[in-house]
């Protein structure tokens, strides 16, 4: 079974808009990667629900990048009556850059899913898109989710994308159903999937923000580097003000701040005073990126350190040809304390 999407980004003519929704959503299913895919790793021994899966957490960093790879995640009994809704965004990645997907074109075409099928198991996944077995692009990557109840009323989960080869920039987006009156929303966005063509060198961009928010929804904007072709965000909605939750992001300023040899940047968080009692646990994922072209696209972010008063964060590229390749990165993360 081969990973790629026949006629993406392009134009499907007489079709209206739901035939072009159902008919994305046909493609998008059957382009997943699975057992009995070449140079694609899924494992079936079930691991523990951290909420994060990494590649090499289902086979070694390999000398030659491959396809990707997919775990099953146990649940436990009585967490959840029906499947999850499931937020997911990447930690990090670490991509060769002379890839070439199904069409022979050179692009890194990276794609995370988390299905959640039944209440009690869970399969993340991430994969090269639009792949064929000759695909030799992912040596790493790592990604980030949380999880809710369906029906959740204080949370929504939604996921858009940008088709930015046809000069799609903005979206509105509208919550499945409107928070009360008069509540006021934050709204969290996290990187979950990109194509980004590598033929012409040139740097790696992708930015996204929310504006407008409002009980109803939100207007998406992306803005990303013109070799940037595809962008899919999951956005987090939430009640501000909720119990024992924080949101933010923090970003590493630009290059002239530090040094433009430096290869990571560091930071604090701080909570707002009496919002935890204890460390709570943070969940964050990349929101924006900038770095060299013509080289493997590697850029992660960590936490350490957290406590109840607030945590570090590092933001870091890697590798020998490294010195000068993080121009700037955020990233967003999600705190909860229950």
């Amino acid at each position: 079974m081969t990973s790629w999407i026949p006629g993406f980004g392009g134009k499907s003519s007489g079709l209206s808009w739901e035939q072009k929704q159902e008919q994305e959503a046909k493609q998008w299913h059957e382009s997943h990667l699975g057992t009995g895919d070449e140079f694609f790793t899924h494992s079936r021994s079930p691991a523990e629900d951290s909420g994060v899966f990494k590649v090499t957490d289902v086979r070694p960093r390999p000398k030659e990048a491959d396809r990707g790879g997919a775990r099953l995640i146990r649940i436990p009994k009585g967490k959840y009556e029906k499947p999850p809704q499931i937020a997911k965004g990447l930690k990090s990645c670490d991509l060769s850059h002379t890839a070439k997907d199904h069409f022979q074109k050179q692009a890194v075409d990276l794609e995370l899913e988390v299905f959640a099928d039944t209440p009690t198991v869970l399969s993340p996944l991430i994969q090269a898109w639009r792949s064929d077995e000759g695909t030799k692009m992912i040596y790493d990557a790592e990604m980030q989710w949380l999880e809710a109840k369906q029906g959740a009323k204080d949370s929504v989960f939604l996921t858009t994308t940008f088709d930015l080869a046809n000069g799609e920039k903005e979206k509105s987006v509208q919550f499945p159903e409107a928070f009360p009156k008069g509540t006021q929303v934050d709204v969290v966005g996290w990187m979950q999937s990109f194509r980004i063509g590598t033929e012409e060198g040139k740097d790696y961009a992708c930015d996204f923000w929310a504006t407008r928010i409002n009980n109803k929804g939100f207007t998406a904007h992306a803005d990303c580097g013109d070799n940037t072709e595809r962008l899919t965000v999951t956005w987090i909605a939430l009640k501000k003000g909720k119990n024992s939750v924080a949101t933010g992001s923090f970003n590493t300023g630009s290059d002239e701040d530090a040094g433009e040899k430096s290869q990571e940047r560091r930071g604090n968080v701080e909570f707002g005073e009496g919002v935890f009692e204890k460390a709570p646990t943070v969940l964050v994922a990349l929101s924006q990126f900038e770095l060299a072209g013509g080289k493997d696209l590697r850029i992660g972010v960590d936490v350490e350190d957290v406590s109840e008063e607030g945590f570090s964060w590092v933001i870091r590229t890697w590798g020998n040809d490294a010195d000068g390749a993080l121009h700037s990165a955020e990233a967003s993360f999600i705190a909860l304390g229950y």
